[in-house]
């Protein structure tokens, strides 16, 4: 249709993250930590022009920080939190507005954490 605008495509998408490795005795393992920013500005979501078809633009935080090697070993520990800031956000809907009223919202994760703890076989020490 001319005039509505491209579906699902925002105008604006950048994320950036940086990494710290913690200055520790090798003989720890390699311990680092790191931060990542990502946003996204608004977008059209709907096929056609009705209530709420744009979704909001939002920007998220994610935090990490992994120990590898542990204590000159196989295992390698990270501990995650994603969506630190705990942000309510839209990421898309279904839209029975013009036949039945009806507009159903997607929302994107809530704040997660979590631990992973991962052993590499073969690797020698």
């Amino acid at each position: 249709m001319v005039g509505i605008p491209f579906g699902y495509l925002p105008t604006n998408k950048a994320s950036v993250t940086t990494t710290y490795s913690l200055p520790l005795d090798p003989a720890i393992g390699e311990v680092g930590i790191s931060a990542s920013y990502s946003y996204q500005s608004k977008f059209f979501d709907a096929p056609a022009v009705q209530p709420l078809d744009y979704i909001s633009g939002y920007s998220l935080v994610n935090l990490n920080a992994n120990w590898n090697g542990i204590m000159h070993s196989s295992f390698d520990v990270s501990f995650f939190l994603s969506n630190a800031t705990n942000r309510t956000y839209r990421v898309g809907q279904y839209s029975n507005y013009v036949s039945d009223g009806r507009i159903t919202s997607f929302y994107g994760e809530p704040r997660m954490f979590g631990v992973d703890l991962r052993y590499r076989f073969g690797v020698q020490k």
